[in-house]
């Protein structure tokens, strides 16, 4: 099955505009994904290009969707970081980094249920990540859970005691 006819549109990412051209395959599903930024050079511009390289080569893999879900975190593009960590999860559905990345993300828009939720999936997955400790109590104390929170917390510092957002 070869490519269509690319789909072209224009994105921003941190106030600089660019262009992300997207190969179609003949039923609609995406294929080779191409992002320019306006300006060229950036971090942005490089970051933006090495995940979409990344992506090309290997639409399966789900480590660059977590990569370029944490980028648009990070220049609040929380619908575009959505979708990077859904196709991530879908990808690898094992993959603790993923439901924690997304958990934060659901942290960012306050969704403080949903993030408890991944949180949860990420620290059954792998039992000493810190940070999901950290994440899930700040998620609690808004829930209004607050022994619990604190229970996470415990566990955080007894897991790493030299992370100072635990105390």
């Amino acid at each position: 099955a070869g490519l269509d006819e690319p789909d072209a549109g224009t994105i921003s990412i941190a106030g600089h505009d660019g262009y992300i051209t997207v190969g179609l395959f003949e039923d609609g599903t995406p294929g080779e994904i191409f992002v320019v930024m306006a300006k060229e050079g950036s971090t942005i511009s490089g970051l933006m290009d090495s995940f979409a390289t990344a992506i090309s080569l290997d639409p399966e893999a789900p480590e660059p969707y977590n990569g370029r879900g944490i980028s648009y975190l990070a220049t609040n593009l929380t619908d575009n970081a959505f979708a990077d960590f859904n196709q991530a999860i879908k990808l690898n559905p094992r993959e603790p980094l993923a439901y924690f990345n997304r958990g934060t993300a659901f942290v960012k828009t306050e969704d403080w249920k949903k993030a408890k939720k991944d949180f949860d999936v990420a620290i059954s997955g792998r039992p000493d990540y810190v940070d999901a400790y950290l994440n899930r109590g700040i998620a609690l104390i808004y829930m209004k859970e607050l022994d619990a929170a604190i229970a996470d917390f415990d566990r955080g510092i007894q897991l790493n005691p030299r992370v100072p957002n635990l105390y």
